[in-house]
């Protein structure tokens, strides 16, 4: 059974909200690091998984209506929450 529009971004918000959380789990564990590599690394993982957003509703938003990209961006919102 394929999934609908609607259940595809819903299933993508999910996993880009996962993204985000990840990313922070990067930071606030390179916030505690002392060991500057190990810190180097944290931080250079955050980042690679906010592109991964970042990029991810760069191309929502150019595919879609103003008004979906919006939607999908509370969802994500309200799932980081």
């Amino acid at each position: 059974m394929s999934e609908t529009p609607m259940e595809n971004d819903s299933t993508d918000a999910e996993l880009m909200a996962l993204q985000l959380a990840n990313a922070n789990t990067y930071l606030d564990t390179a916030a505690l690091i002392t060991n500057p590599d190990v810190k180097a690394r944290c931080i250079a993982r955050a980042t690679e998984a906010q592109n991964v957003v970042a990029n991810w509703l760069l191309s929502v938003s150019g595919a879609r209506p103003k008004d979906q990209v919006q939607k999908i961006e509370d969802g994500l919102r309200k799932l980081i929450e």
